[in-house]
């Protein structure tokens, strides 16, 4: 479907924002919450690597370290049956965080834009 990452972030840029809003509830305040709503998965999912980093090099305690290490344990689990179950390579779930890393950069991008979408060289507003 896409044919480079530029393509796979421009196309999800469109999507997640502009598309996801329009499937919410009614109500100014689930339009407020949703860039946090968006965002909060992605939190879950980086806050122990970037805890275990910092414990690595020093930063971080000995108990977060032992929370990251014990967290990531379950995470690489996790991912592991996820990729297993769609007939990936397991050994991806060790490569998760960076995904996060680009799904934190793409809803970023999406959430600054907001309903502002671009799609094959057409800007728009949606909604």
């Amino acid at each position: 479907m896409y044919r480079s990452l530029g393509d796979l972030v421009r196309g999800w840029m469109k999507t997640v924002y502009a598309g996801g809003i329009e499937t919410l509830p009614p109500g100014r305040a689930w339009r407020a919450l949703y860039p946090l709503i968006l965002l909060a998965p992605i939190v879950v999912w980086l806050a122990p690597p970037i805890a275990l980093a910092l414990w690595w090099i020093g930063l971080a305690s000995d108990s977060v370290g032992s929370w990251a290490i014990a967290t990531c344990a379950v995470l690489v689990v996790c991912w592991t049956i996820i990729y297993a179950a769609m007939t990936r390579r397991p050994w991806y779930a060790l490569a998760a965080p960076l995904g996060n890393v680009v799904l934190a950069y793409i809803f970023l991008r999406a959430i600054a834009r907001g309903r502002q979408v671009e799609w094959k060289g057409r800007a728009y507003e949606v909604g």
